[in-house]
């Protein structure tokens, strides 16, 4: 197996100070233009990931459920295997990923 690129390399943005009023903040990260992108709570008061309006978008709005604190994201990109590389060898796995994490304190 010969793998080309990496995926695009993840930039999750710049930490961000936001107040506790229930709007949220919208999110920062690139968007990739090898493999998709996911959000996560890496830490924080709620790890739920139903505080992003969406779990793919680069640019997601993030709310945080848990109240007030320190929350960790993460925004990972992620590149997998060819439909053509998993027919012919279907027992191999390969995930290849760049992550980057960002702070949001409230």
């Amino acid at each position: 197996v010969t793998v080309n690129e990496p995926p695009t390399t993840a930039a999750a943005g710049s930490p961000q100070t936001i107040c506790d009023d229930g709007g949220g903040t919208t999110l920062g990260a690139n968007t990739p233009t090898l493999g998709t992108g996911a959000w996560s709570v890496v830490s924080g008061p709620s790890t739920s990931t139903a505080q992003f309006s969406s779990t793919t978008d680069p640019t997601a709005t993030f709310i945080p459920a848990g109240g007030a604190g320190s929350y960790v994201l993460q925004f990972e990109a992620t590149a997998t295997l060819t439909a053509s590389v998993e027919a012919a060898l279907p027992n191999l796995q390969l995930l290849l990923h760049q992550q980057e994490e960002m702070e949001v304190m409230c």
